[in-house]
């Protein structure tokens, strides 16, 4: 419920909230790694099989997900209606010219924690919010459907199935 209301919380009229829309919707249905998804490019989805494969930049592992149909327009709509024109071959870009670098952790960090207020999600400022939060949320509700330890620490992308516990506590 929290989740739905923070991926509803976001303003998708603005090109800054159409990207931090679709950052978010990948890291809450895929449970995609921030720097993962900030490194997305085009050769990165297969549109006809609904699949992004990529090189985990955290354990050089190689992962393959299904592209859920929001994430993908989420996607679409961020390319065609946000993205500035640029060069730079990753989807999703700095907002401030010269547009060619990825968006900064720090500042998305900023923009979810601004999207939990928006969605009056309470924050405890002893603890740190940003997009893992989103993987630690997926982790918990694929727990909380019965879908065993191994399966999500595949999904999640982990090399050892042991590291999934870390998120399901």
């Amino acid at each position: 419920d929290q989740i739905e209301r923070l991926i509803n919380s976001v303003d998708i009229t603005t090109p800054i909230g159409k990207r931090d829309y679709a950052i978010i919707i990948l890291g809450a249905r895929l449970g995609l790694r921030i720097g993962d998804i900030i490194l997305l490019t085009l050769n990165d989805i297969d549109w006809d099989k609904k699949l992004i494969t990529i090189v985990q930049g955290k354990t050089r592992e190689p992962l393959s997900l299904p592209l859920p149909d929001d994430a993908g327009w989420a996607i679409i709509d961020y390319l065609k209606n946000g993205r500035p024109i640029t060069e730079y071959p990753n989807i999703f870009v700095t907002h401030n010219a010269p547009y060619k670098g990825c968006p900064f952790k720090s500042t998305l960090r900023h923009n979810i924690n601004k999207a939990l207020k928006r969605a009056g999600i309470p924050i405890d400022k002893t603890k740190h919010y940003g997009c893992h939060i989103l993987r630690h949320s997926l982790a918990t509700n694929l727990l909380q459907n019965d879908v065993g330890t191994s399966t999500i620490s595949d999904i999640l992308g982990h090399s050892d199935p042991q590291v999934a516990k870390h998120y399901l506590r």
